[in-house]
């Protein structure tokens, strides 16, 4: 008669070293999944802030060479001092409207230098260019903002959050 079989612990070992194997590619796999899609993620939001910082000195660019070229400031005051063309005098006026995002009546009181309290940020910077100093503050209110022009009878004007002048000075 022939011998039974041993159990050898050859079969066992050999699947150990399998599932080892596996658990080993599986851990690796993960690893490579998680940087890849992380490098990609990284790229997306590095392209995002780049996108967004050229947008911004864009639109700073077009609002300083707007307000600080002097041949454009010496036609805006003769533009100020005769409206010629009652045409020419709308589309400007629709044009600050558009611009600082407020009627037509308050964009006519901005082409006409005039300031009061309610108007808006955006408007003073139409009418004036921009701040010489800014200045932000918190006092338990929520923040607020004076923002100061050197050189004008009302120098600075105090704005909430919502760049609405409170006052000014």
């Amino acid at each position: 008669m022939s011998e039974p079989k041993k159990f050898t612990e050859q079969p066992i070992a050999t699947a150990k070293k399998f599932y080892g194997y596996l658990l080993f590619l599986l851990l690796v796999s993960g690893a490579i999944f998680f940087y890849v899609t992380n490098y990609r993620y990284d790229r997306q939001k590095e392209a995002e802030v780049k996108r967004e910082k050229e947008q911004a000195q864009q639109r700073q660019h077009e609002n300083d060479s707007l307000h600080s070229d002097p041949v454009w400031l010496a036609e805006a005051h003769k533009r100020k001092a005769d409206s010629s063309s009652k045409v020419e005098h709308t589309h400007q006026i629709w044009g600050i409207a558009a611009k600082c995002q407020c009627s037509y009546e308050d964009a006519e009181r901005v082409f006409n230098g005039e300031i009061w309290v309610g108007m808006n940020y955006k408007m003073l910077v139409v009418e004036r260019g921009d701040p010489d100093r800014i200045h932000e503050s918190d006092y338990g209110n929520g923040k607020e903002y004076q923002a100061c022009w050197d050189g004008y009878p009302a120098s600075c004007f105090y704005c909430g959050p919502d760049g609405v002048v409170k006052s000014y000075n």
